[in-house]
C-alpha cells in the first residue's frame, strides 16, 4: 500500500505545479494515509477468513452427507467398543488378565542370572534383550550370524547368550519339566485310556541333537550317518506333547538302550519310586502298576510295552501294535516340533 500511495502524492504535486491554482488540490496526510492502507488490509483479510470458513463448511457438509448414507453395519460400534474397555479394565483389576505377558514374567524370573556388571570398557546387555535375543533364536532356527545381526550383538556373545538362557531357565523352571502328579497325573492316565491303555504314563523314544563337537573327544563318536556331531536325548512325553522326563549327553554311537540304562528313569523304575500308583488288572489278567509305551528298540518289561511286530501276526496282536503306534506317535510329534522350532 505504500508505493500506490507515493505515486499518488507525487501525481497531485505534478498537478498543482502545472495547473496553477486550478489544479492544486490538498494531499493526504501520513496519518490519513495509514488509515487506509489498515482499512484495506483489514478488508482483505476478512475476505480470507470467510473463504477458508466456507472451505471449511463445504468439508463438513460432505463428511455430514457421507455419514448419513452409510451402512449402519460398516461403522464402528462405539458402544460395544467402550463396553468392550469396561470389561477389559475390569479383567485387570480382578487379576483374571496378568498385566505382564508372559516374557516379561520369564525376564523378571531369570534376570538375576542374567544381570552383568558395568565395567571401564563396556556398558552390559540388559536381561530383556538377552533372553530375547534366545527366545528368537530357538524360535527362528536361524544361524548365530544372522541372528545377531538382527539384535545388534556378536556371534561370540550370541553362543554365551544361548548358554546362560539356557543355565537360567533351568535353575528357574526346573520343576517344569517333572513327572505327572495329583490332577495332572490323573488327566494324563485319563487320555490314555481313552486310547486303549489304561494307567499308561507316557511315551519314551530317542532322537539325536546336533551339536558341536567337544573338545578333545574322538569325532567318530559324535558323526552320525547325516555326517553331523550330534548327541543322543532320551525324551519321555505324554499325548498333549508335554515333556516329562528328559536325558541326554551321550554321543551318538551310544545305543538307545544303554541311554535307558544309564538314566535316573531306568532306576526310578526299578527301584518301584516311578510308579505309584496302585495296581491295575489289565487284558489277559496282566497287573501292572504303571508302563510306558516304546517301539521295538527297547526290551519288554514290566513297566515298558513295545508292539509285537512279526509276520503273519494274529488279528488281535496287528489291532494291538495299531493302537499303540498311533498313541506312540505323540513322542514323533513332540520331536518334529522341537526340532522344527530349533532348526535341526
Amino acid at each position: 500500500m505504500t508505493q500506490p500511495t507515493a505515486e499518488r502524492r507525487d501525481r497531485f504535486d505534478v498537478a498543482a505545479m502545472e495547473g496553477g491554482a486550478e489544479g492544486r488540490r490538498d494531499p493526504l496526510s501520513r496519518r490519513e494515509l495509514q488509515a487506509v492502507e489498515a482499512a484495506v488490509s483489514t478488508m482483505v483479510l476478512r475476505c480470507q477468513q470467510e473463504r477458508a470458513l466456507g472451505r471449511l463448511k463445504d468439508q463438513l457438509r460432505v463428511r455430514r452427507r457421507r455419514k448419513l448414507t452409510q451402512d449402519p453395519f460398516d461403522g464402528a460400534d462405539y458402544v460395544a467398543m467402550s463396553e468392550a474397555v469396561v470389561q477389559l479394565c475390569y479383567a485387570f483389576g480382578c487379576g483374571v488378565i496378568p498385566r505382564a505377558t508372559p516374557r516379561w514374567k520369564i525376564v523378571e524370573a531369570c534376570a538375576p542370572y542374567l544381570q552383568r556388571w558395568v565395567t571401564f570398557y563396556r556398558e552390559p546387555l540388559q536381561p530383556d534383550h538377552i533372553l530375547a535375543y534366545s527366545l528368537y533364536r530357538w524360535a527362528s532356527g536361524e544361524t548365530y550370524e544372522s541372528s545377531t545381526c538382527n539384535f545388534g550383538i556378536g556371534r561370540a556373545f550370541g553362543l554365551i547368550a544361548g548358554r546362560d538362557v539356557t543355565a537360567a531357565l533351568l535353575r528357574v523352571f526346573g520343576e517344569k519339566i517333572a513327572w505327572p502328579t495329583g490332577l495332572r497325573k490323573l488327566v494324563v492316565l485319563r487320555a490314555f485310556a481313552d486310547k486303549g491303555f489304561p494307567n499308561c504314563h507316557g511315551c519314551i523314544d530317542c532322537t539325536h541333537v546336533y551339536v558341536d563337537k567337544p573338545a578333545n573327544a574322538p569325532s567318530e563318536n559324535y558323526y552320525d550317518r547325516k555326517r553331523r556331531f550330534s548327541i543322543v536325548a532320551q525324551v519321555v512325553v505324554d499325548l498333549d506333547l508335554r515333556v516329562l522326563d528328559v536325558h541326554m549327553g551321550y554321543p551318538r554311537s551310544c545305543h538307545d538302550i544303554r541311554v535307558l540304562q544309564l538314566s535316573s528313569l531306568s532306576q526310578r523304575a526299578e527301584e518301584g519310586s516311578l510308579f505309584r500308583g496302585p495296581p491295575v488288572t489289565l487284558q489277559f489278567g496282566v497287573k501292572t502298576n504303571g508302563y510306558v509305551l516304546a517301539n521295538n528298540g527297547y526290551p519288554p518289561s514290566e513297566w515298558m510295552v513295545v508292539p509285537y511286530r512279526g509276520i503273519n501276526q494274529h488279528v488281535d496282536e496287528e489291532r494291538f501294535d495299531n493302537k499303540q503306534k498311533v498313541a506312540r506317535g505323540a513322542v514323533e510329534r513332540a520331536f518334529g516340533r522341537l526340532k522344527y522350532h530349533k532348526g535341526d
